[in-house]
């Protein structure tokens, strides 16, 4: 009787518990803080860095992109001037 009574009550208490520490460790965690303070902890060197390492993988795209656009708009424009 007792082990039916355990297998039926303790899950639901463990969920319930491990959700209220969930909860309270939110609370008590400044993520935001945590984040601000290992930035402000880096050296300005290799904050540059990093920025500079994502920066060009993006912008390497947005080249790629205006290259592609450009040319498409330049052979368009040279159509039109040989046509009209």
């Amino acid at each position: 009787y007792i082990d039916e009574i355990l297998n039926k009550e303790v899950p639901s208490a463990i969920s319930e518990i491990t959700d209220d520490l969930l909860i309270k460790a939110k609370e008590n965690v400044n993520i935001q803080a945590i984040v601000e303070e290992k930035i402000n902890e880096l050296d300005l060197e290799k904050l540059e860095d990093i920025i500079i390492k994502v920066a060009k993988k993006e912008l390497k795209h947005i080249e790629i992109l205006g290259l592609v656009l450009g040319s498409i708009i330049g052979v368009l424009q040279g159509i039109l001037v040989i046509f009209l």
